[in-house]
C-alpha cells in the first residue's frame, strides 16, 4: 500500500512528472517507456492528461474511474489519433472500449477514453496503452503508462464534476466545478482533509473556502468542494489536489487528485446531470437523471448530437435511442432523459459522447461523465418539480419542491438538511427556516418548499447538504444540487434605415436596412423570416431567398437588406413576418411592418408668403396643390440642390433652407444668408449659389455653400456687375445664363472658383422684348417674355452652350413671367403685377421638336401672385 503526499503544483516539477501527468504521456526523461517523436514531428505537439491519482487505487470489489483526454498543445489540429495497443487485451480488473480514436483534436478537445478500475482481487501493476496520430500530416505515436493497485482497505475517491477536462471560453463566465470525495466501496471514510492551500490555488482558479474537511464520507455527494475557473488567456494545464483521511480500517491514508484543464476561444457545450453524480441507488430502485446541455459562455452552440446512447452500461436507459439538438445556449431547451435502474451491485461511470458545432462554425466533440453507484443498502435521494435546470426570467418566480424519498422501499431515519436554508444564493429562499424529518421512505417523503425570484440574469447550482442513517444504521450524507439559470423574457425587434415612412419619387432606388435586435440587449435565437422573401409585393425586392440569423442581440450583425425602386405613384405597407426564441427559451413572432409611398413628379410655385405644390399627371396637367411652406417674404428665388430647397425672401433680405421630403413637403426649415440685400433669383453650381440684388438687379453675388449647407453673405463675392438689370439667372453648359430684360439672353462661361467675367458673357438669341424667365430641358433653351407674353425656344449647342434656331411663341398667357418645363409640357405664370384676377399657372404641350403647340390651358389651382415655377 503505497503512502504519498502532494501539493497544487501549476508548473510540473521532475518528480510529478514521473509520478502523476507525464506518466500519461509516456513517460520521463531516460525511461524506456518514452516515445520520441518521429524525425519533422515537433516535440509536445500533443498533450495527454488523466484524471485520478498518480496510482489508480481502489479496494477489491470497489471501482475508481480514469478520464484520459487528448489535446493539441497549440493552435494547430491533430488529426487521426487512435489507441493502438492496450486496449484489447486489459489487465484484470480494467474495463473499458475494445477500440478508441478520434478524427480530429483541437485545445479543449473533448477527445476523452474513459476507463474503470474494479479489481476483484488485490494487487498491482501498470496498464500501458500506445496511441498513434498524425501531425501536419506526419505520423506520429506516443504511450500512456498508469500505475495501479487494489488494496484490502476502502480508500478515498475524488470525483470532478463536469467530468473529464474542464474548459471554460476565455474571458467568458466562470466554469463552476464541484469535487466530490467519496469511498470507493461505498463505506465510510473519516476526517477528509484537503492538505492543498486552497488560498494558492494557480491565478485562474478560485474557491470561497480556505480550508475544507469532512467528519464522514461514504457515497452521495455530501462531501463537496466547489471550484472556479475563470481564464484569461488560451492555455491548459492540470490542477492538483492533495488530501489525507482515515480509510474505514482507521488507517491513515493520503490521496492526489488531478483535475486537467483548458481555456479555449470557442464556445463549448457541456452537459450537467439533475441529481448531479455520483448517482447511487439501491438495488431493486430507480432513478431519473435528466442531462441538460448548454454552452460555457451563454452563445449559440449547434448540431448537438449524443452518439453512444445504444451502448450505455448495464442499469441505464434512455427514452431514445437519437437524442439531437438543432441549437443550444442557456436554459433547458436540450434535455436528455435517463433511467438507472441497476440490477447488480457494483460502480462505474456512465461516460456520453457528444458532438457538436461551436459559434465559431468548427465541429467539435465532447464527452460527459456521470459517476454511479448500486448499493445493496438504501440511499436518500432527492427529486425537483420541476425537474432537470430551474429556469425562469429576471422579475418572474419559479417555485420549487424538492421530495427526499429513499431509492428502494426500506426506510432511512434522523433525515436534516445541514446547511442554512437563511443564507441562499440570490433570487432563492425557503419556506421553512429549516427542515429534518425522523424517517424517510418511497411512502414517507420528507419535502422542501423552495421559491428562485431572481431579480438579474445569471445561472448557478443551489447547493444543500443532509444527513441520514441509512437502512443499515450506517451514518450517510449527501447533497441535493438544483442548476438554475435567471433569463431575460425578452422579445426581436427590428429597426428600419432609414427610419420612418419610406419614401421615394419615382424612378429613383431606396435601400432599405431592416436590423433585428432584442429589447434588452440579451440574446434571442433562431431567427428567421417567415414572409416568402422571393414574391415581396411591388416595388419592393431582395437579394435575399430567405433570411435566418443563429443569434440576435444588439449591433448590426442581424441585417436584412431590401430595395424600394417604385415605377408608378402610390403607398402601402410592407409586412415582413418572422419568428425567434427569446432568451427564455420561448418561440414567438412578430411583424416589421415599413409604410412606403412613391411620388410623381411635382410643380412647385412660390407665390407671395408661401410655396405650393401641385402633382403633375401624365397628360402634363397639375392638381391636388397644397401648400409646401409658409410664412415667407416674397420668395421670388427658388433652386433645388439635392434634397434640399433654397428660397429667396426677397422682402426679408436672407435666404430660407428646407429639407425636401419626397412627397414634396418642405420640413426643418432654417433662416440662412441673413443681410443678403433683396435676394431676386437663385442658380447653383458646384457648391455655389447665385444670386441677383434685387432693387438695382446691376449686381450678382456668389455664395459658397458650407458643409451644413448654410450660406453666409460675408463669404459671398461679388461676381458681376451688369449695367443690364437682371431678371432670372439658369446654370448650364459650364455657363451661368443671365435674362436681362429689354437687353436679352446672356451667356457667362464660369470659371473654376465660381466667378465669370462681364467682359466675357455674350449675347444668346434674338428679337426678345423683355426676358424675365430661363429654363434649360433637352437641350434646349425656354426664355418667358414679359414684355410681349411671348415664349421664346431655341436649340442649345451642347458643346458651346450657345442658342440658333430661335423661335417665337404668342399663347395667350397674359403678363407672363416665369417658365418651366417637364417632360412635354411646358409651365407658364400668369397674372403677376397688378393683374391678381387672372393670376394662374398654364401648361401647353410640346411637340416633337419641343416647341409649344396652341392649346394651353389654365391648370387646376388657386394662385394670388405666382413669382416663380420650378418642377422636381
Amino acid at each position: 500500500m503505497h503512502q504519498y503526499t502532494a501539493s497544487i503544483r501549476f508548473i510540473f516539477k521532475e518528480y510529478t512528472c514521473c509520478f502523476l501527468l507525464l506518466l500519461a504521456l509516456g513517460g520521463c526523461g531516460g525511461s524506456s517507456s518514452s516515445s520520441a517523436p518521429p524525425p519533422g514531428a515537433a516535440a509536445g505537439t500533443i498533450v495527454v492528461t488523466r484524471t485520478g491519482s498518480p496510482t489508480i487505487t481502489t479496494v477489491t470489489g470497489g471501482s475508481q474511474s480514469v478520464a484520459i483526454t487528448f489535446n493539441a498543445q497549440d493552435t494547430n489540429s491533430i488529426d487521426q489519433l487512435s489507441v493502438s495497443d492496450g486496449l484489447a487485451s486489459l489487465p484484470a480488473g480494467w474495463q473499458g472500449p475494445a477500440t478508441f480514436s478520434c478524427e480530429s483534436i483541437g485545445t479543449g478537445s473533448g477527445c476523452v477514453l474513459n476507463l474503470t478500475y474494479a479489481p476483484s482481487a488485490v494487487g498491482d501493476g501498470t496498464l500501458a496503452l500506445s496511441y498513434t496520430y498524425r501531425d501536419a500530416s506526419i505520423d506520429a505515436t506516443g504511450s500512456i503508462s498508469i500505475p495501479y493497485e487494489a488494496t484490502t482497505n476502502n480508500n478515498a475517491v475524488a470525483a470532478v464534476t463536469p467530468a473529464g477536462q474542464i474548459i471554460a471560453v476565455v474571458s467568458e463566465s466562470p466554469q463552476v466545478v464541484d469535487v466530490t470525495f467519496t469511498s470507493d466501496d461505498g463505506n465510510p471514510i473519516s476526517d477528509v482533509v484537503l492538505t492543498s492551500s486552497l488560498e494558492d490555488l494557480p491565478v485562474e482558479w478560485s474557491s470561497s473556502a480556505t480550508s475544507f474537511t469532512c467528519t464522514q464520507a461514504s457515497t452521495g455527494n455530501g462531501c463537496q468542494l466547489q471550484l472556479s475557473y475563470g481564464p484569461s488567456t488560451v492555455g491548459s494545464g492540470t490542477l492538483e489536489l492533495a488530501y489525507s483521511y482515515l480509510d474505514n480500517a482507521g488507517d491513515a491514508r493520503t490521496g492526489t487528485l488531478a483535475v486537467a484543464y483548458a481555456a479555449t476561444a470557442d464556445n463549448s457545450v457541456i452537459a450537467t446531470a439533475a441529481p448531479s453524480g455520483p448517482i447511487a441507488v439501491a438495488l431493486g430502485a430507480k432513478q431519473a437523471v435528466a442531462v441538460t446541455f448548454t454552452t460555457n459562455d451563454g452563445n449559440l452552440a449547434s448540431q448537438v448530437n449524443v452518439t453512444n446512447l445504444n451502448s450505455m452500461p448495464d442499469g441505464w436507459s434512455s427514452a431514445s435511442d437519437d437524442f439531437r439538438c438543432d441549437s443550444v445556449s442557456t436554459g433547458n431547451g436540450c434535455q436528455l432523459q435517463l433511467e438507472f435502474e441497476p440490477n447488480q451491485a457494483g460502480s462505474g461511470v456512465l461516460s456520453l459522447q457528444y458532438a457538436f458545432m461551436d459559434n465559431a462554425g468548427s465541429m467539435d466533440n465532447g464527452t460527459f461523465n456521470l459517476a454511479f453507484i448500486a448499493t445493496s443498502h438504501n440511499s436518500v435521494v432527492a427529486t425537483t418539480s420541476p425537474t432537470g435546470q430551474i429556469a425562469t426570467t429576471v422579475g418572474g418566480s419559479q417555485h420549487v419542491t424538492v421530495t427526499f424519498t429513499t431509492d428502494d422501499a426500506n426506510s432511512a431515519t434522523q433525515f436534516a438538511i445541514t446547511d442554512d436554508l437563511q443564507a441562499l444564493p440570490a433570487g432563492w429562499s425557503a419556506v421553512a427556516s429549516s427542515l429534518s424529518c425522523p424517517t424517510v421512505s418511497s411512502t414517507a417523503a420528507c419535502q422542501l418548499e423552495l421559491d428562485y425570484e431572481p431579480s438579474a440574469i445569471g445561472s448557478g447550482t443551489l447547493s444543500l447538504g443532509y444527513s441520514y442513517l441509512n437502512n443499515s444504521g450506517t451514518a450517510q450524507t449527501g447533497t441535493l444540487n438544483v442548476p438554475y439559470v435567471a433569463t431575460a423574457n425578452n422579445n426581436a425587434v427590428a429597426t428600419l434605415a432609414p427610419s420612418g415612412p419610406v419614401e421615394s419619387l419615382l424612378g429613383d432606388t431606396q435601400d432599405v436596412t431592416v436590423t433585428f435586435t432584442s429589447d434588452d440587449g440579451n440574446i434571442v435565437t433562431n431567427l428567421q423570416v417567415t414572409s416568402d422573401l422571393t414574391s415581396l409585393e411591388a416595388p419592393w425586392s431582395t437579394g435575399d431567398t430567405s433570411f435566418e440569423c443563429a443569434q440576435a442581440s444588439s449591433g448590426d450583425a442581424c441585417q436584412l437588406s431590401l430595395t424600394f425602386a417604385p415605377a408608378a405613384e402610390g403607398s402601402g405597407t410592407l409586412a415582413i413576418n418572422y419568428s425567434y426564441v427569446n432568451h427564455a427559451g420561448i418561440a414567438r413572432t412578430g411583424t416589421v411592418s415599413i409604410p412606403y409611398a412613391a411620388y410623381g413628379p411635382q410643380l412647385f410655385v412660390p407665390q407671395t408668403t408661401l410655396v405650393d405644390r401641385c402633382r403633375i399627371l401624365p397628360d402634363g396637367s397639375f392638381t391636388d396643390c397644397a401648400s409646401s411652406a409658409t410664412d415667407l417674404a416674397f420668395p421670388i428665388g427658388m433652386v433645388f440642390v439635392d434634397n434640399r430647397v433654397y428660397l429667396a425672401n426677397f422682402s426679408a433680405n436672407n435666404l430660407s433652407l428646407c429639407n425636401v421630403e419626397a412627397s414634396g413637403a418642405f420640413t426643418g426649415c432654417v433662416t440662412t444668408g441673413q443681410d443678403l440685400p433683396n435676394p431676386l433669383t437663385l442658380a447653383h453650381h458646384d457648391g455655389v449659389l447665385y444670386t441677383v440684388r434685387g432693387i438695382s438687379r446691376t449686381l450678382i453675388y456668389a455664395c459658397p455653400i458650407d458643409a451644413d449647407g448654410l450660406v453666409s453673405f460675408d463669404s459671398c463675392i461679388a461676381v458681376s456687375t451688369p449695367t443690364s438689370g437682371t431678371e432670372a439667372l439658369a446654370v448650364g453648359y459650364g455657363a451661368l445664363y443671365r435674362a436681362a430684360a429689354s437687353f436679352g439672353v446672356f451667356r457667362c462661361p464660369l470659371l473654376p472658383d465660381g466667378s465669370f467675367s462681364d467682359a466675357a458673357c455674350s449675347s444668346q438669341g434674338s428679337g426678345y422684348n423683355s426676358a424675365s424667365g430661363i429654363v434649360f430641358s433637352n437641350d434646349r433653351a425656354y426664355v418667358a417674355d414679359g414684355g410681349d407674353d411671348s415664349l421664346t425656344v431655341c436649340d442649345v449647342n451642347s458643346l458651346d452652350g450657345s442658342f440658333s434656331g430661335c423661335t417665337k411663341h404668342t399663347l395667350g398667357v397674359v403678363d407672363m413671367r416665369q417658365v418651366a418645363v417637364h417632360n412635354d409640357t411646358v409651365y407658364l405664370t400668369s397674372g403677376v403685377g397688378g393683374i391678381p384676377d387672372s393670376a394662374q399657372v398654364y401648361y401647353c404641350a410640346l411637340d416633337a421638336m419641343g416647341r409649344p403647340t396652341l392649346g394651353c390651358s389654365a391648370g387646376d389651382g388657386t394662385f394670388t401672385n405666382p413669382v416663380q415655377l420650378q418642377v422636381r
